[in-house]
């Protein structure tokens, strides 16, 4: 967590504004900190369904979504995230919501805002789906979610200069979700926030010093800013994983391509960093394993690599869709993005790679 010392138009002590970050270490100083269970098949299973259809009501502006190769992307601001939009990648983000609220063991968020925040925002809100838990768990929050996909549930269409409000019945009566990039100027300034929060925006962000400095002119004094980001590349802490492994080969088409385009894809480690430089204090770092798979011996880490292991099969192609046709220096085809997609879900499926992920 960090703290925007802000004096800001204040005659009293400012308290801290901060920012929460689940600050991802190079995996090699990390040792192994999970047992692994021997005993694993390539049978093993402990997956749970949660599946989420969402339907949206908005101007075709926002709604004329392209499709590669039989999938859906963002039509606003097209090509600047990666992966789809569309009813499957929708599914793998409630399943990944799943994950990581059983990773915080049932916590939505780690910093101290107390029980009565009063403007709320949720950058990239995706689906949505954290955004309403948010909301129905503070009425008292004016909760604004904004994202380049209009995938969250909708019904009525609002329409300004500068973005689109969305509102419905079944959401809270407190919440409202905006089309936008957060990559844009934000204009909140006079309407800052009591709490900020951000999720997993590997790949997607170019500047992210300025994004901290947005958030930090956004954010009230005494008010608080969460990141929660990773290293999205794969490791083993026992060396299980060989180098010349899909996965590893996998990261490095994948994971390069989009680097090469401008996009962080390990942005975890650098957090603590740039939320300095933008002015933040009382920074706190929390980090928490995510195996993937069932392969460590502790039951809830089993629960925990098994929603991680159900959300990246189902991301996969999504992925691979998203970025090796844009490679360089020659573009991948679909043939030869699916025969590569075969061989990564049969590593990730290999009990004997003990891969994780450090949140």
């Amino acid at each position: 967590m960090a703290n925007n010392d802000s004096t800001r138009g204040s005659d009293s002590e400012p308290g801290p504004s901060s920012a929460t970050v689940d600050f991802i270490a190079d995996s090699a100083s990390n040792p192994l900190a999970l047992e692994i269970d021997w005993n694993t098949t390539d049978n093993d299973s402990a997956y749970g369904d949660e599946v989420s259809t969402y339907t949206s009501s908005i101007t075709s502006s926002v709604m004329d979504f392209p499709e590669i190769e039989g999938r859906r992307y963002h039509a606003y601001r097209q090509g600047r995230y990666a992966l789809p939009n569309d009813e499957e990648e929708n599914e793998r983000l409630d399943i990944h919501h799943a994950l990581i609220y059983t990773a915080m063991e049932g916590r939505l968020f780690y910093a101290p805002i107390g029980q009565s925040p009063q403007r709320v925002l949720d950058i990239a809100t995706g689906t949505g789906i954290w955004a309403m838990d948010f909301a129905d768990e503070f009425p008292s929050a004016e909760v604004l979610g904004n994202d380049l996909s209009p995938t969250q549930p909708t019904l009525f269409v609002h329409q300004s200069l500068s973005s689109t409000m969305l509102t419905q019945d079944s959401v809270p009566p407190n919440l409202e979700f905006i089309v936008d990039d957060v990559e844009d100027e934000w204009g909140y300034e006079h309407q800052p926030f009591d709490f900020i929060h951000a999720r997993f925006l590997a790949g997607a962000i170019r500047d992210w010093p300025k994004l901290m400095r947005q958030a930090l002119d956004c954010t009230k004094p005494g008010g608080w800013v969460e990141f929660q980001d990773w290293d999205t590349f794969l490791y083993s802490a026992d060396n299980s994983m060989p180098l010349d492994s899909a996965i590893n080969r996998f990261h490095q088409m994948s994971g390069g391509a989009r680097e090469a385009m401008g996009y962080s894809m390990c942005p975890g480690r650098h957090l603590q960093r740039w939320m300095t430089d933008a002015g933040f204090i009382n920074i706190s770092c929390t980090k928490i394993l995510l195996p993937l798979g069932t392969w460590a011996k502790n039951r809830q880490a089993k629960k925990i690599g098994a929603y991680n292991l159900l959300q990246m099969q189902q991301g996969l192609e999504g992925i691979l869709l998203g970025t090796l046709p844009h490679a360089k220096p020659r573009p991948w085809s679909k043939d030869e993005i699916m025969v590569f997609l075969a061989d990564i879900r049969k590593d990730f499926q290999n009990p004997k790679i003990h891969g994780q992920y450090d949140l």
